[in-house]
């Protein structure tokens, strides 16, 4: 997942006080807002599957699956230790809940590839969950 986007987008969104700060419509989107609508429409799926605990249930998850690769981690980094199996558990139910859910794919693929920029670790932990990890290491 492209955190760097999603920080992005909640930044955005989240002008403080439940305000949306919103930019001027004749001014140029900023390259962090690009592929807001997409993004926005991953969050509200995730939002939507996440229960009872909404959204936060996902990014906590997705978080612990990266806390153990510092802050700068490589996509070699990912693949070698046990990141695609902690980003599994995010997603595929197990006792039949999951944290993120399946049902948000199409929308985190698309949020992945709106901008056409080529994701630095594509492929990575495909065969884990059954589609591509839109992610890119900043």
């Amino acid at each position: 997942m492209n955190l760097i986007k999603f920080a992005s987008l909640m930044a955005a969104t989240g002008g403080g006080k439940n305000k949306l700060s919103l930019r001027n419509a004749s001014d140029p989107a900023p390259d962090h807002l690009e592929c807001l609508n997409e993004g926005m429409d991953a969050m509200c799926c995730l939002h939507s599957a996440g229960g009872d605990s909404g959204i936060e249930g996902c990014i906590t998850c997705m978080m612990k699956a990266f806390e153990d690769y510092g802050e700068e981690p490589s996509c070699e980094d990912l693949t070698s230790g046990d990141f695609c199996a902690d980003i599994e558990s995010c997603f595929v139910p197990v006792d039949g809940t999951a944290p993120c859910g399946m049902e948000c794919v199409d929308e985190i693929e698309l949020f992945g590839t709106c901008s056409g920029d080529e994701d630095e670790c594509k492929g990575i932990c495909e065969p884990e969950l059954g589609f591509a990890l839109p992610l890119t290491i900043a």
